[in-house]
């Protein structure tokens, strides 16, 4: 409470009391007669007067009073607020304090992590560096794209040159763009089954700024790059390379179609050969030894009796080397009878020569083959055969034959002393032997394929197996 409104509540009632009681002193001494209304007037003033001063002096008593309490406590108030501020202020400092320790502790750590990153990142700086050259210089074709957007991200010179482009222009183009018409489908379901890593995309075809259609090979690499699966793709041009090959395929056709006429032509050739040795060769030794037996036998001096036997022995020899040869040539068995009893009569003609013990074994082969695939197998089996007597040293030799699932199948093998076969191979390429050549060529050029099997002290297997065009023949070996 101020002291203001103290006072005026203490001194207004005494102020209102003594007035009251002044005023009826001074009626009560006016009606008693004892003074009159001067002195009654000078007496009530004088009493109002002392009782004023006294209560003038009892306020300013109060005044005193209250004020020296309003002090006391506004000086412990103080003294407590400043002693609160004081602690508030102690452990507002301590906080800041220990806040500022964290704080630097915190700044000291970011700093250290700040520099190990840096470090840290100064080779990734210089391997990116280094990847970017590696990209930008790379001698083939690379381009990066987006897979949600298609659209090309970064390209190399290499691409560029490739196709055409400039870099803004492949910057702002999809790689729909660049492909042939006729292969977005086959893009669109290819790109859907791409999986993350490296992946082989085969052959496909492109367009170049001018409209020139290119073969390339694609490979690509599927990444995330920049939060986004991304593919890196290496686009060799293969436009020549095919030309090439497509060229390459047309000599060595020619080649082959060259080769069986050849062949077709030295069979002819054997062919004739033979019957000239057979019925031109062969019946003149026959006439020259009956007519030598019968000189013989009319001729009575046993020295000139002894030399024209010694000639019939001699046009013996000769006519019997004539028909070997003309087997060999061209057996008239392999036309007559078909290519089993040929290859069987063969197997054992050698046999008788060599020594050997042998085993034939035939399954389901027509008796009627077209006469380029008899040939082929016969021949084959012939080379096999002669190798076997000339360089094996074998005791037993085995020559199997069947048809199995439209192919004629001839497996010629033997106990023999074997050989190196890529030492063999070295010669045939030279020109040394071209007895393996020879074998394996005859089977590529009717379609088929020979797979010659040996090593040193292991022996030597020779396997065959020739296609038969589909047609009467291939149904009865099937059947």
């Amino acid at each position: 409470m101020q002291t203001g409104q103290f006072m005026m509540r203490r001194l207004l009632p005494a102020l209102m009391i003594i007035l009251a009681a002044g005023g009826w002193i001074l009626v009560a001494s006016q009606k008693a007669g004892l003074f009159g209304l001067e002195n009654g007037i000078a007496v009530v003033f004088t009493l109002i007067a002392v009782m004023m001063g006294f209560i003038v002096w009892c306020g300013a008593r109060i005044i005193d009073c209250v004020d020296a309490s309003n002090d006391r406590a506004s000086k412990t108030e103080s003294q407590q607020m400043i002693q609160c501020l004081t602690d508030f202020n102690t452990r507002i400092e301590a906080h800041f304090a220990a806040r500022t320790a964290q704080l630097e502790a915190a700044n000291r750590k970011l700093t250290n992590e700040i520099y190990g990153r840096n470090l840290a990142r100064a080779p990734l700086r210089a391997n990116e560096e280094s990847y970017r050259f590696l990209f930008e210089c790379n001698p083939l074709p690379l381009y990066i794209y987006d897979h949600v957007s298609l659209r090309f991200t970064a390209v190399n010179q290499a691409a560029i040159r490739q196709y055409g482009y400039s870099r803004e222009e492949f910057l702002n183009m999809s790689t729909m763009e660049i492909r042939a018409p006729d292969e977005a489908e086959r893009f669109a379901t290819y790109h859907q089954s791409k999986r993350f890593g490296h992946q082989a995309a085969g052959h496909w075809r492109h367009i170049r700024k001018d409209g020139k259609l290119i073969d390339v090979e694609i490979f690509h690499y599927v990444l995330t790059l920049d939060g986004r699966p991304k593919s890196l793709v290496l686009a060799l041009d293969i436009t020549e390379r095919l030309a090439a090959e497509r060229e390459l395929q047309r000599h060595a056709s020619r080649l082959q179609i060259l080769s069986q006429q050849l062949l077709n032509v030295q069979e002819a050739e054997r062919s004739r050969i033979a019957r000239e040795l057979h019925d031109q060769i062969g019946q003149t030794l026959t006439a020259a030894k009956l007519g030598l037996q019968s000189a013989r036998e009319a001729i009575s001096d046993p020295v000139v009796s002894g030399q024209l036997a010694d000639c019939v022995s001699l046009t013996t020899q000769v006519l019997d080397q004539v028909r070997s040869l003309s087997l060999d040539l061209r057996p008239p068995l392999l036309d007559e009878l078909g290519l089993a009893v040929a290859l069987e009569c063969h197997l054992k003609s050698n046999a008788n020569l060599a020594g050997w013990t042998i085993e034939f074994s035939v399954a389901r082969v027509p008796p009627k083959l077209p006469t380029e695939i008899a040939t082929t197998c016969f021949r084959v089996a012939q080379e096999a055969l002669t190798n076997v007597m000339r360089h094996a040293q074998a005791c037993h030799v085995s020559v199997e034959l069947r048809m199995w699932e439209g192919a004629l199948h001839l497996l010629v093998s033997d106990d023999g002393a074997g050989f190196d076969l890529e030492a063999s191979r070295r010669h045939a390429l030279i020109g040394k032997s071209i007895g393996l050549l020879s074998m394996t060529e005859r089977a590529i050029l009717v379609g088929g394929q020979c797979e010659i099997i040996s090593a040193p002290g292991k022996g030597t297997t020779v396997r065959a197996v020739i296609p038969l065009p589909a047609g009467p023949a291939a149904a009865v070996s099937t059947s």
